[in-house]
């Protein structure tokens, strides 16, 4: 074989090899989940103090959350998952209703199911709020059927509170109707349908 011949195989094969990368081992991230939420809340709006039971108080209360939060699944249902948070809630700065300056201190139970076809769309879900505050306990249990089927975006869980805007909703709205029925009505933020009260 000719020598140049074989200078040039062995400067392809040196080429080839070079050429070739080597990626460094990627380690795979974990999704975090949240196991605690805490923190202070300002129920600025008429309808968040009504939610609690706060209807006699002006608003304006401060209230300060320490909860548990986490995943569940439904042994009734094979595709229903969701969220359970458990805690206490306490209510401070309350003015304006019986007895003046005031205080809560409660139990509060969320749980949120929803129920995914194989596509990834929302069939239903479920709420289910409990406050337990003594006189000023509530329990509402909502079912929503979505007919069609809501669509369900991925990362739709990537969010994050901002202290420096000021925003309107997302909010939930429970009205009793004279039938015994409830209406509820909601928005998300800064959408057409939300106002602030």
């Amino acid at each position: 074989m000719n020598p140049t011949a074989e200078w040039l195989v062995l400067g392809l094969v040196i080429l080839a090899t070079l050429s070739i990368g080597i990626e460094p081992e990627t380690e795979a991230e974990d999704e975090l989940e949240v196991t605690h939420m805490s923190g202070t809340v300002t129920l600025s709006t008429r309808a968040s103090m009504n939610a609690l039971g706060l209807d006699d108080y002006d608003r304006g209360a401060k209230a300060t959350v320490n909860m548990h939060v986490q995943s569940v699944v439904s042994s009734d249902c094979s595709n229903c998952t969701g969220v359970s948070m458990q805690g206490h809630v306490n209510v401070t700065e309350l003015q304006g209703g019986p007895g003046g300056m005031g205080r809560v201190e409660a139990q509060l139970s969320v749980l949120h199911l929803s129920e995914s076809a194989d596509d990834g769309l929302i069939l239903r879900e479920w709420l289910s709020f409990d406050w337990d505050a003594g006189s000023l306990s509530t329990q509402w249990d909502i079912m929503i059927v979505h007919d069609p089927p809501m669509w369900q975006p991925d990362n739709r869980f990537n969010a994050a509170f901002t202290e420096d805007e000021s925003r309107t909703g997302p909010w939930v709205l429970i009205e009793a109707l004279l039938d015994g029925s409830r209406h509820v009505q909601g928005c998300l933020p800064d959408t057409f349908a939300c106002h602030s009260n």
